[in-house]
């Protein structure tokens, strides 16, 4: 179950699979093809343990990475891995 804070987490559903909060980060990583030797070495960690770490980034993102008043304009790169 995902709980009362459902609303500030990430939720990843492929076909009849539902990620949640670090297992769909990591899925995401996998499917873009995004550090993939290190998406499996964190994959040994149980979720509990992978959570609480993605529970401390996500309340420290704007420490971490600065807060924007606006988006970035993607680059062809970044374009090519949208829909």
């Amino acid at each position: 179950m995902i709980g009362k804070n459902a609303e500030s987490s990430i939720i990843l559903i492929i076909g009849d699979k539902t990620f949640i909060r670090s297992r769909a980060v990591l899925k995401i990583v996998e499917l873009l093809k995004i550090y993939p030797h290190l998406s499996r070495i964190i994959k040994i960690f149980p979720a509990p343990i992978t959570d609480l770490v993605y529970k401390l980034v996500s309340k420290s993102r704007y420490f971490i990475s600065g807060r924007r008043e606006d988006c970035i304009i993607p680059d062809e790169k970044i374009k090519s891995r949208f829909l």
